[in-house]
């Protein structure tokens, strides 16, 4: 009988030293995303996908990246992701497949990163030691915290972030690899950071086997954030951020040994700047590099911002009427009632944060004594998660900055953009939810968080199948954003592409009706929608319209072969006399 107990004893604890691992984790990562994504390798290219991949010649030749410089001169801070697509043309053409491949490879990884940080998160002296004070600093760095559930924290947050709708954007969206590949980079720079901290926190030197790997290859990813997308901007901010959090006010020394990642925040603006250029110059390339877009001023961006930055948060908390291209007022004034509003629930969000900072601040001061004489535990010492919470909080402000602030952005919202943001407002939810759950209620919570992630795999794949279909995307952005010009036209080509000629004129007539400069309606469609349009309108004998849209294409791409593939499409019902002369007449070429 003992035997029997005995036996049934080691099986539980091997079940459950199987579900606490590490190894079983990562694959329930790797699975769930595999489950949300299952229906994304047929995606077609979508958006600006055509102008950055499809129509990209630069793409087309991995010389361009590799022994001449054409491909870094064309997006010097974006030179790693463009290189990416580089190489998948290289090895797969424009087969979508391989895109995609790398995409949720991308994805999955990112996924890893977040479990990784939160764990070493729990392994740093505020968590071990509670207590982030110089004098309570040598501890055993292999040592984790008795916290209650501690082992599923990092897979919770892991988890909402592999399954969340809202990544559908920057990860089916082929082109928005930009976002992902630059949050990879960012997440392993932070990562690597964290863990040659704590090799240096148990007495390590900086020139050790234990320590210099980690401290270069942290470097290393920093330099390859700089050069993917200019969201990194904010990488040696969020570390110093992590050591005030977890690690205290960080020494003289220790902010030399990180001074090299700090420097590497230079990369991106350095970019802009152009050598011996007069003062005025060098002032007036600032400008206009921090000024993507002249329909608004910086403090109209900035102001509309404060709602958008609600809106994000709204489709955080319950991801529903996303949208690949949002139909999104302007706050003209922060008078307006939206831009008051908006700005108010930010501030007390941020002044939450600082509260809850400064209460684990003095929540520690006060059981000093205690922590030292006693085992550490989570229900008597939650506020060790709301310095968790104040840290996701910050983060998710912190790496919205550069997208949601004084940098006029032609687009005002998009999802994608919340990609590297969402990172922290899952770490927040995390701190919060283990803020409040007791021994008692650990079983519910564990619950809980099992059904939610499900729906959101759930709701991923689901949202995913709008993708599939460019007609089916466009026709659900345009049900949302019906009176935008840009959807229309972009359903229009899908149409176009289909060869359902009349649905696709319907829309153009809708886009052009909706444009916001009425003197030159074609303005604001880009050029791969715009060349569609004139052929679609000289199929449909429009010449008029035809000849409009062909002087608006060649304004804004004067080396679109345009004439030529018109020529090509419409010799083949027409003689060529006839073919040449309607070219002529649309393009006003000869």
């Amino acid at each position: 009988m003992n035997s029997i107990n005995s036996g049934s004893s080691d099986a539980a604890s091997g079940l459950r030293r199987l579900v606490d691992s590490t190894l079983s984790h990562g694959l329930l990562i790797v699975m769930m995303a595999l489950v949300a994504y299952a229906n994304t390798f047929s995606v077609p290219f979508i958006f600006d996908d055509e102008t950055s991949i499809v129509r990209n010649e630069v793409i087309h030749n991995l010389d361009n990246f590799l022994t001449n410089r054409s491909g870094y001169d064309s997006m010097p801070n974006r030179y790693v992701a463009y290189l990416s697509f580089a190489l998948n043309y290289y090895v797969g053409g424009m087969n979508v497949v391989g895109y995609h491949v790398v995409n949720l490879v991308i994805h999955i990884a990112n996924g890893l990163l977040v479990y990784a940080l939160v764990g070493l998160t729990l392994r740093t002296p505020f968590f071990v030691r509670g207590s982030d004070s110089d004098t309570l600093r040598s501890y055993d760095p292999t040592h984790r915290s008795s916290l209650a559930m501690h082992h599923f924290l990092p897979l919770f947050a892991a988890l909402l972030f592999i399954c969340h709708p809202i990544q559908t954007q920057a990860v089916t969206y082929i082109v928005q690899r930009i976002t992902s590949l630059a949050t990879l980079f960012f997440l392993a720079s932070l990562v690597l950071h964290v863990r040659w901290r704590l090799a240096r926190e148990s007495g390590d030197f900086l020139l050790s086997r234990q320590v210099l790997p980690f401290w270069l290859l942290s470097l290393v990813s920093a330099i390859l954030a700089m050069k993917t997308k200019e969201i990194a901007f904010t990488l040696p901010p969020a570390v110093l951020l992590y050591e005030f959090c977890f690690f205290g006010r960080p020494s003289t020394r220790r902010l030399v040994e990180t001074t090299p990642l700090f420097l590497t925040a230079l990369i991106i603006p350095s970019t802009m700047l152009t050598l011996h250029k007069e003062v005025g110059q060098i002032l007036s390339s600032v400008g206009r590099a921090t000024m993507e877009s002249n329909l608004l001023s910086r403090w109209e961006y900035l102001f509309t911002q404060f709602s958008v930055i609600v809106t994000y948060l709204r489709l955080l908390v319950l991801p529903v009427n996303q949208n690949l291209d949002h139909d999104y007022p302007v706050n003209h004034s922060l008078l307006e009632p939206r831009a008051f509003l908006s700005l108010a629930l930010l501030l007390a969000l941020f002044g939450l944060a600082l509260c809850l900072y400064y209460h684990s601040r003095l929540k520690l001061k006060k059981s000093r004594n205690d922590l030292e004489t006693c085992e550490l535990r989570s229900s008597l010492f939650p506020h060790r998660f709301s310095r968790l919470t104040a840290f996701g909080i910050f983060w998710f402000f912190l790496t919205l900055s550069v997208e949601s602030s004084v940098i006029p952005i032609n687009d005002l919202i998009f999802e994608h953009r919340l990609y590297l943001p969402s990172i922290g407002f899952f770490i927040a939810l995390v701190g919060l939810t283990c803020r409040f759950c007791t021994a008692r209620t650990s079983v519910m919570c564990a619950a809980m968080g099992v059904i939610v992630t499900v729906t959101l795999c759930f709701s991923t794949y689901m949202r995913n199948t709008l993708w599939k279909s460019e007609v089916d995307i466009w026709r659900d952005s345009v049900s949302k954003s019906p009176e935008k010009s840009r959807p229309h036209a972009n359903l229009g080509v899908a149409y176009g592409k289909q060869e359902q000629v009349a649905e696709a004129l319907l829309q153009f007539d809708s886009a052009v009706s909706l444009a916001p400069d009425q003197t030159n309606p074609y303005e604001f469609i880009t050029p791969g929608p715009l060349s569609n349009i004139v052929i679609l309108y000289v199929s449909a004998g429009r010449l008029q319209q035809a000849a409009a849209a062909c002087k608006a294409l060649l304004k804004l791409d004067p080396d679109m072969e345009l004439p030529l593939n018109l020529y090509q499409i419409l010799r083949m019902p027409r003689p060529d006399d006839e073919a040449l002369l309607l070219v002529r007449n649309v393009c006003g070429v000869e």
